[in-house]
């Protein structure tokens, strides 16, 4: 999966978490907790999303939390645990 698609994937996926706001508009820096995007509560399917990307279950406390706060942390590990298709 390229980078570009992978923004757009986690982008429509960020959006079906609060359908009344519609698509959210960020960049691939942006943190998604300052965003008001992603709570506490969502980061649980945001990893779970993201493990269905990579194709495995991701060690959260292994490679930190953090890594979830924006897009280009998130595919910068889906390339870093060898995910399938992701290249930059």
């Amino acid at each position: 999966m390229t980078e570009a698609a992978f923004y757009q994937n986690m982008t429509a996926f960020l959006s079906q978490l609060d359908d009344e706001a519609g698509a959210p508009d960020i960049g691939p820096d942006d943190n998604l907790f300052d965003e008001g995007l992603v709570t506490s509560m969502s980061v649980v399917r945001i990893v779970a999303h993201f493990e269905t990307l990579v194709g495995h279950r991701v060690d959260v406390a292994r490679h930190g939390l953090e890594r979830f706060f924006t897009l280009r942390e998130m595919y910068q590990l889906a390339n870093a645990l060898g995910a399938p298709g992701a290249r930059t």
